[in-house]
């Protein structure tokens, strides 16, 4: 949804969640396409990419990461070990296997007051190997 434009906030858009976008709104729409081409432009500014709260279902977000060098982007995953992680998030690792690699670190991520998330998360800032 696109209104009319504001002189002091802009244009306001809206980006509805939804597993099957239609790929034609997003090319239909210039504040949309500006929206995308600031967002690539700040993906190649960044040192670090890190994907929290995404499934990845996006395919217009996935090919934006593309471009992104692959040890430089995290994307974090529900859960405390391995086998969590891959039950609750099978169709997002599949994702990101196909689209990125294996080079992409995976983070598991339980909010709250897990001490591991917030570890796992420094040690990839701080580009600390071991963790994926």
């Amino acid at each position: 949804m696109v209104d009319t434009f504001s002189e002091q906030w802009g244009t306001p858009v809206v980006m509805w969640p939804e597993d099957r976008k239609d790929a034609s709104s997003y090319a239909a729409t210039l504040v949309i396409d500006d929206l995308w081409s600031q967002f690539r432009e700040a993906l190649g500014r960044a040192r670090r990419v890190f994907v929290l709260g995404h499934s990845l279902h996006d395919p217009f977000l996935v090919d934006a990461l593309r471009s992104v060098p692959p040890d430089r982007l995290a994307v974090g995953i529900y859960g405390k070990d391995p086998q969590e992680m891959a039950a609750a998030n099978a169709a997002t690792l599949r994702v990101v296997e196909e689209s990125f690699g294996s080079m992409v670190t995976v983070l598991p991520i339980v909010f709250g007051t897990e001490p591991s998330s917030v570890e796992a998360i420094r040690k990839w800032q701080q580009g600390t190997t071991g963790v994926s």
